[in-house]
């Protein structure tokens, strides 16, 4: 009875076994079948990417002609305030760098993390709002500052006299301080921002020089505006005989000088205050009281457009309520020696001007709080401290000041919390052969440093395409980081990249490299490959710089055997790292643009057991030498004659990038869905919802 009972249990398995294969026979026949199936796949554009970084678009004008710069996106605020310093944190990596074209304008892709839907645009060249919040909507982010600029001054309102009074300039801020202003200031819209009819211009050029803006900025950029928190520029430090302006009654041939009208000009803010900015004057060679004598507030806010503290995210108002702009311009005035007449435009013979700054002294976007510090270009008023740095410029013949803010013993050394030159007509009137020397700025300071950006992440891959194997994604996982050089025009210079496999859960041995798409052999100057001692140099098909022989794009094969870098039942990685150095050609012909150089390239592995079968991220092309055949069989459903490669019908990838170094790799068996499960909503939603599924 119990071998017949044996026998009826054996049968009915068989049976059963029988009607699944066939089932299963059925089914991938009619799903997969690699026929003319066109109209039940979905278009190309429907397939899920699985891509954790984006290309998102990004477009930036600053307006100002002449001009190039570095930008630099991050995820976080980089900006933050110590002691009232505006301080450049330290640690925090930009997700993307570039050069704008010469008249400060970048339209192009930035390939960010998926799940960032604000990021921080920031520059440290001189002249342009140093950081902006902004929102990236319908996959684009965007900061054109002349149009916002227009759209904010329109907006701001009619004048509220704030803390001033009289009905005509100066207008009385505190008599007592003798403290006055030349203009009354909005306390809606920009606040501070100086309304009186006529009182402000903003100029693109350089006053009687014709040359843009952007150009002098330049020169100053390369001269004092290094990136960073260590800017270093005391060595321009200059007492008042340098930096304040004195009208000489002859030129230098000895011709009589009348009278000059003196203009400022506003050309950069770097201060963590709001400060308010002016200028008083006095009779040459004189030491006036200074608490006595009138000073003359210019800016009531001299803050300029975009810059903290006007980020939403401190909770204050927002960039397009600062007042300033890059070339305001504003006339002084000459209320003659006894300070009672009615403001003359024409200075005259005999007189020095020198400047004030209240810091932090616009108070509750609305008043000037005289009670604040006050510093001066003299350092006699200063208890012997310079608070100025001076400069002169030899092309356009300006003379440069920059002003601190910070309090005795704790602020910085950079002197450009307000910056800006002085013009006069004749210009003439202010250049003095007898005064002492001011360290000059030439064509020759223009500069534009090479510069390098990171990336890292992790790759991770499925073996068995077209297959749709197990889901633990962790067949081959590595940690990749990937530095870039590039240089003023976004050509890339050099690369240096760092592969490091941490597991292996491949039940195949399978090989490893990377494809740079849009990238030949003849792009190539130089390639460096350094291996762990367990890895075994490839050598069939190797040409010329290392690269793989009969490959459209430069293909590079780093390893064949997973195997060899992995020991014992518990496969613990041997060590040691895959660093690639390449450097490229950069002439008319050959240069590679930065925006085709981005890490992890196209990776893929190769079982070895296969003839020539490769593994990529999905919608990946595979390289020249792969096996076609295998496209569109089993869960595969890539449409090769449409540019689609390696999609699944299952909805599911083949290989991943992720973008942190601390990804958890999943266990043998144990699907990635599991391990992460807001990853399946991610899938769900087409990458719309919990785009961080692997924080």
């Amino acid at each position: 009875m119990a071998k017949l009972k044996l026998s009826k249990n054996v049968g009915a398995l068989l049976t059963i076994l029988l009607i699944i294969t066939a089932l299963a026979a059925c089914s991938e026949k009619d799903l997969y079948d690699s026929g003319d199936d066109d109209g039940q796949k979905p278009a190309t554009d429907q397939y899920f990417g699985f891509e954790t970084t984006i290309a998102r678009s990004l477009y930036v004008n600053y307006g100002v002609p002449g001009y190039k710069a570095l930008i630099e996106v991050y995820a976080e605020n980089p900006i933050e305030f110590v002691n009232g310093n505006r301080i450049k944190k330290e640690n925090v990596n930009a997700l993307f760098k570039a050069y704008t074209d010469d008249n400060c304008t970048f339209d192009g892709d930035m390939p960010i993390p998926s799940d960032l839907n604000e990021v921080y645009l920031y520059t440290s060249y001189l002249g342009l709002p140093e950081c902006v919040e902004l929102s990236i909507v319908d996959g684009k982010a965007s900061f054109d500052l002349p149009a916002l600029q227009q759209e904010s001054t329109e907006e701001t309102k009619a004048l509220t006299r704030a803390n001033t009074s009289g009905n005509t300039s100066p207008y009385v801020v505190d008599k007592t301080k003798a403290i006055y202003s030349l203009c009354k200031w909005s306390t809606s819209g920009k606040y501070g921002y100086p309304s009186d009819k006529g009182y402000m211009a903003v100029d693109q050029k350089v006053d009687g020089n014709g040359e843009y803006m952007g150009t002098l900025l330049s020169r100053l950029q390369a001269k004092i505006g290094k990136a960073g928190n260590k800017k270093d520029n005391t060595k321009y430090l200059s007492n008042e005989s340098q930096t304040n302006i004195s009208i000489s009654p002859k030129t230098a041939d000895g011709s009589d000088i009348k009278g000059a009208t003196i203009d400022l000009i506003f050309l950069n803010e770097r201060a963590g205050y709001q400060n308010t900015f002016g200028y008083y004057y006095y009779k040459t060679g004189t030491t006036p009281d200074i608490a006595t004598l009138p000073k003359y507030i210019i800016f009531p806010n001299a803050s300029i457009g975009g810059d903290d503290p006007y980020d939403s995210s401190k909770g204050n108002y927002s960039y397009k309520k600062a007042p300033l702009e890059l070339g305001c311009k504003v006339h002084l005035k000459f209320f003659g020696e006894k300070y009672d007449q009615e403001g003359d435009e024409t200075f005259l013979p005999g007189y020095t001007i020198g400047w004030f700054l209240i810091s932090n002294g616009f108070h509750n976007q609305r008043e000037v709080d005289v009670n604040k510090n006050i510093y001066y270009s003299n350092q006699s008023f200063n208890k012997g401290e310079s608070r100025c740095m001076t400069l002169f410029d030899q092309k356009s013949q300006k003379i440069i000041v920059g002003f601190e803010d910070g309090d005795p013993g704790s602020h910085d050394s950079s002197y450009e919390d307000v910056l800006f030159y002085v013009d006069a007509t004749p210009i003439k009137a202010i250049i003095d052969p007898e005064s002492p020397d001011v360290p000059s700025i030439g064509d020759e300071e223009i500069v534009f440093p090479n510069i390098t950006m990171t990336k890292s992440g992790t790759i991770a891959f499925e073996d068995l395409w077209p297959s749709q194997g197990d889901y633990d994604m962790n067949d081959l996982v590595l940690t990749y980081q990937s530095t870039i050089t590039f240089d003023k025009d976004n050509k890339a210079i050099k690369t240096e990249d760092i592969f490091t496999p941490i597991n292996n859960g491949a039940g195949v041995d399978n090989a490893f490299g990377y494809q740079l798409d849009g990238v030949s052999a003849t792009d190539l100057k130089s390639v460096s490959i350094e291996r762990p001692t367990w890895a075994s140099t490839p050598s069939a098909n190797i040409g010329a710089y290392d690269v793989e022989l009969g490959q459209r794009y430069a293909v590079f094969r780093l390893f064949d055997s997973t195997k060899d870098g992995f020991t014992g039942k518990d496969r613990v990685y041997k060590g040691g790292n895959f660093k690639i150095t390449i450097e490229y050609n950069r002439d008319d012909y050959n240069s590679v643009d930065k925006s085709k150089l981005v890490a992890p390239y196209n990776p893929f592995i190769m079982p070895s057991s296969a003839s020539r079968k490769e593994v990529h991220l999905p919608k990946k092309s595979p390289t020249s030498l792969a096996d076609m055949s295998l496209f569109g069989k089993y869960d595969d459903k890539s449409v090769p004659e449409k540019g689609l490669y390696y999609v699944s019908s299952t909805n599911y990838p083949f290989a991943i990038d992720i973008p942190t170094m601390e990804y958890k790799v999943p266990s043998e068996r144990e699907r990635i869905d599991v391990v992460y499960p807001k990853f399946n909503n991610w899938v769900a939603t087409q990458g719309a919802e919990d785009a961080d599924w692997y924080k």
